[in-house]
Formats: structure tokens, C-alpha cells, sequence
């Protein structure tokens, strides 16, 4: 099959529509696969005020309940828990600080835990900081984003570069609120890993980012994003030397004690990209059968001078039948996005949160072979820190409903504009 034709087969939503627009975002997603450099322009203003869109085709999806947490902060990041304890994390608007709150109540109330401020930028204290995966035994593991050592060895003149991973356990939710927690160390085993540099001009040697998936006989799959060695495409609107990312897959045998690279997800090198694209990155991973997993990662959106629409590129996808040993071709499954999140409803539908701009859904009834035309929860967008953030969380609160956490920007009654972080609840039913 032509990889054009592949892109078409992917993009057409479960009712034949195509996505909006899609005629030239289906031209482009192929030159995209080719590696020829082609941008998909658009006013950030084009979207609107931020009105939602009707649902897609094949899906009936409608509000039940949307509710203010608090005001003045962005970036939340939730964890979910089948208890009903919510753990969400959050930045401020000058991203200085850092925010816990949680709700015990299936956020009816919710309470704050802690404020941390850094001046480095890592929030080492904050319970929603890392990656946490609540284990079949009922415990918790969290592995936060960065080596502990990277300011170190980002320096050394050798060619191997060690990740130790920062990893926090605790026997419970309540207990990771409570603060009985362990925090402990892990090696990250990686031997092609570079040094590289995030999109604040730091170094960084890899980060972890944002899933973590227990497999059926135990094992712990960990997805990271980072530099190897032959990755060497540069990326034109970051001046400080870095290079488009690629996704790997690490595995642990041992609950988390010890890492050690798998495989490749998705390499620039491999699997071209446009020149403006960021790379692959801050994928997310499901699992969707009995070896299969399915893995959508960013690929632009970085904000520029006009808003979070100057650098954009597609949300591309790609699949394991092995447990992620090895990977298919990445293919666009949307023409932009951040951060996505994955997850496979009790029906079987998965979903795809993402957004910037704005806040959309999308949805397969197919374990991510087809995907629908977006479910637009806020199509709002705007110069950078007056728009939303486009980090986000999902969780099906009960059966067939959908809980999303999210921020957006907006004014109060009184006329003051600012960053409020909401959750929003819809019933997702298939026609």
C-alpha cells in the first residue's frame, strides 16, 4: 500500500468523512512521511472563541457536568484511582510554582496538599510529578521525568551516559497523599542514550514521558524520549543546538528496580519529519490486546510569536504486536497536538485527549487502526499564555463516562482574564 493512501485509510473516520480539511492535510501528511518540508498554515485566531463541535459521527457525546477547581493555574496533570481519589498537579501561570490539589470524593470537594516553588525547574516534592502507574497489586510506582544525574553526566566527554530515575512507590493512594511513601533510585540502562537539550535550553539526557504499562506476566513497559547518537536533525527555531526527538520503549523485570532499553518507537532518523517538527515525543502507550500496544506521540506545537499554531505538526500513532519489541511505521492521525492521552473504555472505544490548540477527542472503535473526526471541547487559541495549555487528563469515572481534566483561559464576572483549571464529564455512547 502507497503511503498516501495508507495516511487516507488511517485519517477517514468509522462515518467515511474525512477530517476537517483533511483533503490538504492528507497531501501533506504524505510529503510528511517523505520528508519533504510541509507546513499546514493556519491563523491562530482561525479556530474561534472556543465553541465546541457537534460530536463525530458514530459517536453521541454529550456534557454532563462541568465544574471550576481553581483559578490562576495551568499545565494539570490528574491521577485517576478506581476509589475515586483524583491527585492533581498543576503549574502557575508564571510557571515558578507548582501546585497539588486532590479530591477524595470523585471531585466534589477537592483540598490543597502543597505549593512548591523551584528555581530549576523540577518539582522533585510534588505528588503529581513523573509518571505513576498504580499496579495490579494495588501499590503505586512513580518515575519522575528527568535523570538525577544529568547536570553531571550531560558533561562527560564518554560515549555511554547513565540514567538514574528518581522512583517514588506507595502502598496506596491514601498513602501517597499521607506522604508514607519511598522514594528510591533505579538504573535506566540505555546504552545508545545522548545528551541533548529540551526546549528551555537546558541539557537533559532523555526524559521519561508519560506512561507506564504492566503487562500480563508482570513486567513494567516505560516510554522516554530523548537523543541517540546519529540523531542530527536539527530543529531551525531552537537555537542552542537541538536535534529532533525520538521515542523509545524501556522495560523493567523486577517491578521497577531496574530498567533497561527495548526498542525504538520512532525515530526522525527512520521516519522522516517535517524540518520544523520537534520530533517524537511525550508519547503515551496503551495496551490493546494481548501483545498489541498502540503508541500516539507529538510531533510539533511548539508556541511562537503569534500563538501555539506557528509550529504545529501531526499527532502520529504506530503499534506493537510483541510487546514492544518492535514497531510499525508511524502514521499521522491528526494535524496536530500535545501530550496526548490514551484510553481503552470498558465498550472497547479507545480515546485520544489532546489538544493546542484548543481541547479535542478522538475516537476508534478499532484499537486505533481509524480514528473519528475530533470531538472539539474548546477550539480556543491565542497568543502563548492566554490560550490553553493542551496538557491534560482522561479517566472513565463509570461506565461509558468520560472525566476530563483540562485548563483553558478566560474571564470572571468581574472581567479579570486568567488560566482555570476545570473538570468536565460526557457520557460517550456509540450510535
Amino acid at each position: 500500500m502507497k503511503r498516501r493512501e495508507f495516511a487516507k485509510n488511517t485519517l477517514l473516520g468509522l462515518g467515511g468523512a474525512l477530517l476537517p480539511d483533511s483533503a490538504s492535510f492528507l497531501n501533506a501528511a504524505a510529503d510528511v512521511v517523505h520528508g519533504r518540508d510541509r507546513l499546514y498554515p493556519m491563523a491562530y485566531d482561525q479556530l474561534g472563541a472556543g465553541a465546541a463541535s457537534p460530536p463525530p459521527a458514530d459517536w453521541k457525546v454529550d456534557l454532563i457536568s462541568e465544574k471550576e477547581i481553581i483559578r490562576g493555574w495551568w499545565y494539570p496533570g490528574a491521577l485517576f484511582f478506581p476509589d475515586g481519589t483524583i491527585i492533581c498537579s498543576m503549574s502557575a501561570g508564571d510557571g515558578k510554582s507548582r501546585l497539588t490539589m486532590y479530591s477524595l470524593d470523585q471531585a466534589s470537594t477537592w483540598k490543597q496538599k502543597d505549593v512548591i516553588e523551584s528555581k530549576s525547574g523540577e518539582y522533585r516534592d510534588t505528588l503529581g510529578n513523573g509518571c505513576y502507574k498504580q499496579l495490579s497489586d494495588g501499590s503505586l510506582i512513580g518515575v519522575m521525568f528527568h535523570s538525577v544525574v544529568q547536570e553531571l553526566v550531560a558533561t562527560l566527554h564518554q560515549s555511554y551516559q547513565p540514567f538514574i530515575a528518581h522512583v517514588r512507590r506507595a502502598k496506596s493512594p491514601k498513602d501517597l497523599i499521607d506522604g508514607n511513601y519511598v522514594d528510591d533510585f533505579a538504573k535506566v540502562t540505555i546504552p545508545d542514550l545522548a545528551p541533548g537539550f529540551g526546549d528551555d535550553g537546558k541539557s537533559y539526557t532523555g526524559s521519561v514521558d508519560h506512561s507506564i504499562v504492566e503487562l500480563a506476566n508482570g513486567d513494567l513497559l516505560m516510554m522516554m524520549y530523548g537523543s541517540f547518537p546519529e540523531d542530527n536533525i536539527p530543529i531551525p527555531y531552537f537555537h542552542h543546538g537541538t536535534t529532533q526527538y525520538r521515542t523509545w520503549v524501556c522495560i523493567s523485570k523486577d517491578r521497577g528496580n531496574s530498567w533497561s532499553f527495548l526498542a525504538t518507537v520512532a525515530s526522525p532518523e527512520a521516519s522522516p519529519l517535517p524540518k520544523l517538527a520537534e520530533g517524537y515525543c511525550e508519547p503515551d502507550l496503551l495496551s490493546v490486546g494481548d501483545k498489541d500496544l498502540l503508541a500516539v506521540m507529538r510531533s510539533g506545537g511548539h508556541p511562537g510569536p503569534q500563538g501555539s499554531m506557528d509550529y504545529y505538526t501531526p499527532l502520529y500513532a504506530n503499534f506493537s504486536h510483541d510487546n514492544g519489541r518492535t514497531w510499525t511505521e508511524p502514521s499521522p492521525i491528526y494535524k496536530y497536538g500535545v501530550w496526548p492521552r490514551l484510553l481503552k473504555m470498558k465498550n472497547g472505544t479507545i480515546v485520544c485527549e489532546s489538544g493546542r490548540p484548543g481541547i479535542f477527542l478522538l475516537f476508534s472503535r478499532d484499537n486505533g487502526k481509524t480514528w473519528s473526526d475530533p470531538f472539539v471541547i474548546s477550539s480556543m487559541n491565542g497568543r502563548w499564555g492566554h490560550c490553553p495549555s493542551g496538557y491534560n487528563s482522561i479517566a472513565e469515572v463509570e461506565p461509558g463516562v468520560l472525566a476530563i481534566i483540562y485548563d483553558t483561559f478566560e474571564s470572571d464576572s468581574a472581567g479579570n482574564s486568567s488560566h482555570v483549571v476545570k473538570m468536565a464529564r460526557y457520557n460517550i455512547r456509540v450510535r
